[in-house]
């Protein structure tokens, strides 16, 4: 990454989801495609290969409960470098997939995603497609990485104080090397400044808004749970 994507807020996330609903010609396969993104911090690559069997369980549900929890596997075949990996499934994800399931008849098999006239869509073209989406809706110096950069900028910021680690992050994002997690993550607005006690990450009352906020989930090595994040 020489020049790295932007990251997006919460509010600026929401605002481009309402905008796609209202021009996309496929509004509930761009939340999908969005949602693995900034809800997952999945690649463009892996996202244009996960199949319906990598997100379903043995009978056919969105996501696999584990511990109370949902989440689905990125396998070596799809995963950059093969790097196979677990991953929390966020309730808005499984929602949209839920409902993009269904509209596509409850498939168990072929991709998730879906050329526009085909059953699959190459990476670059999605790569492409992502990058054209944020253009579409005055995003700039926004690409594929974007949510991806913006789901480990929150999960490492506030790790530490859910029981979690920058491994942890490091797992679900399916680096080899933390220090590759480490450049993913967005310089906080606060360096260089006193930190206040009302927004400090230490503060419990801000920790638990930005936990309720973002709604991501942080896999625990140690205790093998998902903490929200």
């Amino acid at each position: 990454m020489s020049k790295k994507a932007k990251t997006l807020s919460d509010q600026q996330f929401d605002e481009l989801l309402q905008s796609v609903g209202n021009d996309s010609h496929d509004a509930l396969r761009d939340y999908a495609i969005l949602s693995f993104s900034f809800k997952a911090g999945l690649r463009a690559c892996e996202i244009a290969r996960i199949a319906w069997r990598d997100v379903t369980d043995a009978a056919g549900g969105i996501g696999t409960l584990t511990n109370g929890e949902y989440h689905f596997t990125v396998p070596a075949h799809v995963a950059k470098k093969g790097h196979a990996r677990t991953i929390p499934m966020h309730p808005g994800l499984r929602a949209v997939l839920e409902a993009l399931a269904e509209r596509e008849g409850k498939p168990l098999v072929g991709n998730v995603i879906k050329g526009r006239y085909s059953s699959q869509v190459s990476p670059n073209t999605l790569q492409r497609y992502i990058g054209r989406l944020y253009l579409r809706h005055g995003l700039a110096g926004c690409s594929s990485h974007s949510g991806r950069r913006t789901l480990i900028t929150k999960a490492v910021r506030i790790a530490n104080q859910e029981g979690c680690s920058i491994f942890d992050v490091q797992s679900i994002a399916g680096h080899k090397y933390i220090d590759t997690t480490e450049r993913y993550v967005e310089l906080s607005d606060n360096v260089g400044a006193p930190c206040p006690k009302s927004t400090c990450a230490s503060s419990p009352g801000a920790l638990s808004s930005t936990s309720k906020r973002s709604g991501s989930r942080c896999f625990n090595a140690r205790t093998n749970r998902f903490t929200e994040l």
